[in-house]
């Protein structure tokens, strides 16, 4: 008896820590798709891609990061967002070239990702034309509470299936 109570105490502990472990596969972080210099040549346009916003699950900050310097937007004009993507526009300081990186933050998953480095030449130079990005897939999670019932379930069939494999022995 000793011995199938050790096993599906294990077994419950496991499922234990299997419910209380994040699952890495939910994550629905923000992605900066592009940054394109604005055709008044003093504003750049950050376009930012987050699935499934809604009422409590949507972008709320953009970092912009210019020659080093990082600048936090907190009032992005369209909290919470309509669709999987959208654009924030971020004015540029005058003067020379300048470098540029941009991330976003849900209020659910955190900071996405900082964008790669795009290089914002003086408005003396021709507008760049910019290259289609592909947008991407709108990411849907797997349902939180759904998935936790369905290990749950498993987990339990198993144990009970230890449990009376082992009294019969």
């Amino acid at each position: 008896m000793l011995r199938t109570t050790s096993k599906t105490g294990l077994i419950f502990a496991l499922l234990l820590i299997l419910v209380l472990t994040p699952m890495a596969a939910e994550a629905n972080v923000p992605t900066v798709v592009s940054i394109d210099l604005a055709s008044n040549r003093e504003q750049i346009l950050i376009r930012i891609a987050h699935a499934n916003p809604s009422q409590s699950h949507y972008v709320d900050k953009v970092d912009v990061k210019v020659d080093g310097s990082t600048t936090t937007l907190e009032e992005i004009g369209i909290m919470p967002q309509t669709g999987p993507e959208f654009v924030v526009s971020f004015n540029l300081p005058k003067g020379d070239t300048h470098t540029v990186q941009a991330r976003a933050q849900c209020i659910v998953h955190g900071w996405g990702d900082w964008s790669s480095v795009m290089t914002i030449e003086p408005s003396t130079t021709p507008l760049p034309t910019p290259s289609p990005s592909p947008t991407p897939e709108p990411v849907t999670p797997w349902p939180v509470y759904g998935g936790i019932a369905a290990i749950v379930v498993i987990v339990a069939i198993v144990a009970l299936y230890i449990a009376r494999k082992s009294s019969k022995s």
